[in-house]
This record gives C-alpha cells, sequence and structure tokens, in this order.
C-alpha cells in the first residue's frame, strides 16, 4: 500500500433495523461500477494521493450529494493508477433512516442525483442507466420522469460505458 496512489479500507454500513453490510474493495472497481451503486468506497474510507486527486479534478463541490461515487468515476480513469485495500475495517458508516444525512430522500439528494445523471448518464449503457433510475426511484423515491440526459445523448447507448 506504501506505493500505492488510492488506498480504501474497508467499511461496515449499519442500516436501520441493526442490518449491517461490510464492504472491502480488494480490487479497483472499474468506473462504471459507480454508474449505479457506490461499491463501497466514500471519502470516510478513501486515501488518495494530493497530485492524483488533483489530476482526477478533486471533490466536484457543485454536487449536492453523489460526490464521492463522481470523484472514484474520474480517479479510476487516471491512466496508471496503483490501487491498495487496506484488508482492514476502519470505518463504521451510520446509514440509518432516521438519521439526518445528504443519502436521504429528499430534494438535496434528488438534485445530487440529477446532476450526477446529467454528467455520467451519457457514459451509461442501457442496462446500467435502468439499474441507475431504478435504484433511485426504489431508495431515494426519484421517479424516472425527473432525469434527463443532455440533447442527442439518449440515441447513443453509451458507448463511452462499454469502452471503459
Amino acid at each position: 500500500a506504501e506505493q500505492a496512489d488510492w488506498v480504501v479500507s474497508g467499511i461496515v454500513r449499519h442500516g436501520s433495523a441493526g442490518q449491517s453490510k461490510e464492504h472491502l474493495p480488494r480490487q479497483m472497481p472499474d468506473s462504471s461500477s459507480f454508474f449505479a451503486t457506490n461499491p463501497g468506497i466514500q471519502g470516510s474510507n478513501l486515501f488518495v494521493r494530493t497530485s492524483v486527486i488533483c489530476t482526477a479534478g478533486l471533490f466536484n463541490e457543485a454536487l449536492p450529494s453523489t460526490t464521492d461515487r463522481d470523484l472514484c468515476i474520474r480517479l479510476s480513469m487516471v491512466e496508471g493508477l496503483r490501487y491498495a485495500c487496506t484488508g482492514d475495517y476502519t470505518v463504521n458508516h451510520h446509514a440509518e433512516m432516521d438519521r439526518d444525512r445528504v443519502s436521504l430522500p429528499g430534494d438535496r439528494k434528488a438534485a445530487g442525483l440529477r446532476m450526477f445523471f446529467a454528467i455520467w448518464g451519457p457514459w451509461m449503457s442501457n442496462e446500467t442507466r435502468t439499474r441507475f433510475l431504478d435504484r433511485c426511484n426504489n431508495v431515494f423515491h426519484c421517479p424516472a420522469t425527473q432525469f434527463v440526459l443532455p440533447r442527442g445523448q439518449a440515441e447513443t447507448d453509451a458507448t463511452h460505458e462499454e469502452a471503459m
């Protein structure tokens, strides 16, 4: 890990009703794995060399949510990036529905998801786009009608994701 540019530790996500899910991403996820969901990497378990995070473009502070997924997509596109996993669970993420947080369904989360989709929707395959929209509806109560691809992008069938 000492030669890595991007290091990730494990995270335990604690949900409502005492549910817990462990994430330990041992292999570097490709950019498309962040399109429909988060494979267990967020700011709290992410360590990146300053030069690499600057190359990737830093966090997009214009996004009201999904900033970690957006950054990880761009990090995974950096050529020659060296990735490592600590192998240890160092983060307990409390994601209970009764806690105030950005990821709760609501206007801020919906705005972040719409902006994320405007940026990355054209890169998604039709299958991934469907998974993204289904998750937005089922988890965050944002129906697909709230999401619009930039003009002319819907017909491309997202050849970018297939090329990644």
